[in-house]
């Protein structure tokens, strides 16, 4: 009688544990489902700023090159005076 009574315990513990194990497979994958869609947001999010860093560089870079035209004509134009004067 023992012996029948400790065999079904097994068992019933046997199915917990598969049951516990099913909850845990789902619960994994939907934290899986849920990281891929929090990276895909991530992306947008870090395209989004990496472009406006570009923009942002860009500008600079154009401020950067008119300065530095400017320069360059001012430069060109002492010169002719001086060799004018």
């Amino acid at each position: 009688m023992l012996k029948i009574y400790l065999f079904n315990i097994l068992i019933f513990c046997g199915i917990l544990l598969l049951l516990a194990l099913t909850v845990a497979v789902v619960q994994m994958a939907l934290i899986l489902v849920d990281i891929k869609k929090v990276v895909g947001e991530t992306r947008k999010k870090a395209l989004a700023l990496v472009s406006a860093i570009d923009i942002a560089s860009l500008k600079i870079g154009l401020i950067a090159l008119a300065a530095g035209l400017r320069r360059l004509f001012q430069v060109l134009f002492r010169k002719r005076r001086h060799k004018n004067g």
